[in-house]
């Protein structure tokens, strides 16, 4: 008898939920929401992507691919429980912003104020002041079912890419090339 969407839905549920207990068995508890983290960091690129891929550094304006050294930088550092996987807390973030730069903080918080608004911001503000509170391991694998489930739907709406061999050819390369005669 084939399942229904919420029976799937269930199974791989309690599957990643058996994936996150075992980082508790193997004395790795603080690790769960890091896990999570990850995936939530790629979808904050993958959606912010156009259609070719690519994605703009919300704190300097590169332009790259969001596969090709391109972070899910968090504005609320990521030690924080409250906001690690909040999706208001983690934008695209080039490499030397989010880790030479630690963040890059100023242009950062001038984005956010831009984009998602003064309110949201303080709402970020506070919860890092706030206790922190570890979501459960149940959510914790709702929450990574659900963010997969997105990414997917992201990356079928992106066209292949390849990157480039070089790690540092930027948008203005990658369009020079596709602009050059093949002899």
């Amino acid at each position: 008898m084939p399942k229904t969407e919420k029976e799937k839905r269930e199974s791989k549920i309690v599957a990643l939920e058996w994936k996150l207990k075992e980082c508790t068995y193997h004395g790795k508890y603080r690790k769960q929401p890091l896990g999570v983290a990850v995936f939530a960091q790629k979808l904050a690129r993958i959606k912010n992507a156009n259609e070719e891929g690519f994605v703009k550094c919300v704190t300097c304006g590169k332009v790259r691919h969001y596969k090709d050294r391109m972070n899910g930088g968090h504005f609320i550092d990521a030690k924080h429980y409250n906001t690690i996987i909040d999706p208001m807390n983690i934008w695209p973030q080039c490499v030397n912003c989010n880790d030479h730069l630690k963040g890059n903080l100023t242009p950062y918080r001038s984005f956010l104020e831009f984009h998602i608004g003064l309110e949201e911001v303080r709402r970020l503000d506070e919860l890092e002041k706030a206790p922190h509170v570890r979501p459960s391991t149940r959510r914790l694998a709702e929450i990574k079912y659900d963010i997969m489930q997105e990414i997917k739907r992201h990356e079928k709406r992106i066209k292949h890419y390849e990157p480039p061999e070089e790690p540092s050819m930027w948008l203005g390369d990658y369009l020079e090339r596709a602009n050059e005669p093949e002899f």
